[in-house]
Formats: structure tokens, C-alpha cells, sequence
């Protein structure tokens, strides 16, 4: 129909944290920021981001949570990094991948894109250490 809002994804995911082995109750080293990974148009502009997580390689029980948080940025200055011993840190939680298996893939639609200098971490809440790749996309309505 004509005039409706309709969600429009850009076209792939790009890679944000790339083969990551995090320990249980560990945090992954930094994402690129939001400009860096979707730098190949306006996409980093666009008003929410879709993230894919794929794990790789490690043994996965059925219920382990992985975290996602964001550090906030400005541009110029960045909030604190985030710390799993630090409760102050993990200030800025984003969501949470739930998963059943090995090798599997999980996705999060719809996160606000605060800023383009922003950058992600991953949080390990499972009881065994895992390597994962975390992708990125923008995401924005049209009509």
C-alpha cells in the first residue's frame, strides 16, 4: 500500500568482532565502531542496527546467555570499557543472545544506533569459553 512504513535492512551484515575466543564470564576485546563497519554508504546513519552472532567453535549448553553491551561515544570522548567485575561499567546493556547448540547463529533487530563512534562488547555468561564472530547491519524505515 502507498504511504506505509516499511522496515528496510541494508543489503549484508558486516563483520564487527571477528572470531572472538571469550572465557566463561569474560568480555571480548572492542568492536570496530558503527562508522568503521558499515562504511561502505550511509548505513551507519541509519536510526537502528541488526547485529548477528554466530559461534564458531567451542561447547555450547543449551541455555548460555551471551550479553551484548554498547560503550557509549561521542566522537572525541568514550564511556568507560566495559568490565564483567565492574557493575558500574555495564552501564550500557543492549540485549542478549540465548543459546541451545554449537555452531548456531542468533540475531537482535531493531537496537537503537546512538552514535557512530559507539562500539560493541560481547559477555560470555556460559560455563564454557567460545569463540563467536559478531556481525553488523543498519537498519531504517521508508515508505
Amino acid at each position: 500500500m502507498a504511504n506505509e512504513t516499511l522496515n528496510a535492512a541494508s543489503s549484508a551484515y558486516a563483520s564487527f568482532i571477528s572470531s572472538a575466543s571469550v572465557a566463561t564470564d569474560d568480555m571480548s576485546a572492542a568492536s570496530s565502531t558503527v562508522a568503521t563497519a558499515l562504511s561502505t554508504g550511509s548505513e551507519d546513519l541509519y536510526p537502528t542496527l541488526d547485529f548477528k552472532l554466530k559461534v564458531t567453535a567451542g561447547t555450547v549448553t543449551a541455555g548460555d546467555v551471551i550479553n551484548l553491551y554498547r560503550r557509549p561515544s561521542d566522537g572525541t570522548d568514550a564511556a568507560p570499557v566495559p568490565a564483567e567485575t565492574s557493575a558500574s561499567t555495564l552501564q550500557e546493556y543492549v540485549g542478549s543472545f540465548t543459546l541451545n547448540s554449537n555452531s548456531e547463529t542468533r540475531y537482535k533487530y531493531g537496537v537503537k544506533n546512538c552514535h557512530t563512534g559507539d562500539t560493541y562488547y560481547l559477555h560470555n555468561t556460559g560455563a564454557a569459553s567460545i569463540t563467536m564472530q559478531l556481525y553488523v547491519r543498519g537498519s531504517t524505515y521508508g515508505n
